[in-house]
């Protein structure tokens, strides 16, 4: 997990994904994530399955 975080490639991601100097919440979807869950055998790390609670 350590060498995946410190990671250029993936600093460069997280970088990206939290807005480049304008913080916003990493989504759970994004390119960081995917990458993060292929290096450390987590896929699940991936996007998650669409799920419908119907209603607010």
């Amino acid at each position: 997990m350590a060498d995946a975080l410190l990671d250029p490639v993936m600093a460069e991601l997280v970088w990206a994904a939290s807005g480049t100097g304008q913080p916003r919440p990493l989504a759970a979807d994004g390119a960081f994530s995917d990458q993060l869950g292929e290096r450390v055998g987590r896929t699940w790390l991936g996007p998650p399955p669409t799920v419908d609670y119907g209603g607010r």
